[in-house]
């Protein structure tokens, strides 16, 4: 799977490698996901700056406090019910996936399916984890959508986003969701 100009691999075969890609998916100065293993990171870094030297990643706990401040967008939009504002979060090449193999992809497509949404109540995003670097996070959490008027409705997921930068490589940039999977 490609998502973004990056080369992502979400399918590992049991054997640890990447379904139908090879083994490693990496091309240089793209980032691949891994399955965890002792004392390594699900996100490996293989983005290099022209010296050869590993491009500089914010620490964990700022990057985590990024990619929490951009959950508090979602679910302030979501409350506003400015699902635009919600649907805007998303990078114009998003794809999404639920559990019954349904996706959406592309701006109309992430447009389309938060503009279904009626009489939003309230959103909360619990972040669990977040790895990445300054170009590529990957967050899991929890989600709990309340939505529906006179009797409210509940859903609650387990999620995994990739986030993006707007502009690859430039921190200045909002990241934006490049592929959110629940289920």
């Amino acid at each position: 799977m490609r998502a973004h100009g990056l080369g992502i691999c979400l399918a590992w075969t049991l054997g640890g490698g990447c379904a139908g890609a090879g083994s490693t998916m990496v091309e240089p100065g793209e980032p691949v996901l891994r399955p965890h293993e002792a004392g390594a990171s699900a996100v490996e870094e293989r983005t290099a700056t022209a010296a050869g030297e590993p491009a500089p990643a914010p620490t964990h706990p700022e990057l985590r406090a990024q990619i929490e401040a951009r959950n508090r967008d979602l679910e302030q939009a979501y409350a506003r019910g400015d699902m635009k504002a919600v649907a805007a979060i998303y990078a114009d090449d998003a794809l999404m996936l639920s559990p019954g193999g349904r996706r959406w992809e592309g701006r109309a497509e992430i447009d389309e399916y938060w503009s279904r949404l009626r009489d939003p109540i309230e959103w909360t995003l619990e972040v669990r984890e977040v790895e990445g670097n300054e170009g590529l996070a990957v967050e899991r959490g929890r989600s709990t959508l309340v939505y529906g008027r006179p009797e409210p409705h509940r859903s609650v997921v387990e999620f995994m986003l990739v986030w993006v930068r707007e502009v690859p490589g430039d921190p200045s940039t909002p990241w934006r969701i490049a592929v959110d999977a629940y289920w």
